[in-house]
């Protein structure tokens, strides 16, 4: 059985990955815009990030069902 104490973690957590992953994202966009390129290493923990936030929003929508 699900809490609501539950709800508020899970949404925390998802919060925090949401907001991690956008920081990520801005932070590449200003590189480029510097003129600087970014190697596979970046690229794959973004992708890595970005896999975590969408896995965290999912168990949330499906711990709120």
């Amino acid at each position: 059985m699900t809490t609501l104490i539950d709800i508020y973690i899970l949404q925390r957590i998802a919060d925090k990955a949401s907001e991690r992953y956008n920081r990520r994202c801005r932070r590449l966009v200003a590189l480029y815009r510097a003129g600087r390129n970014v190697d596979a290493r970046h690229w794959d923990n973004t992708d890595c990030m970005r896999l975590m936030a969408e896995s965290t929003a999912r168990d949330l929508e499906m711990v709120i069902e």
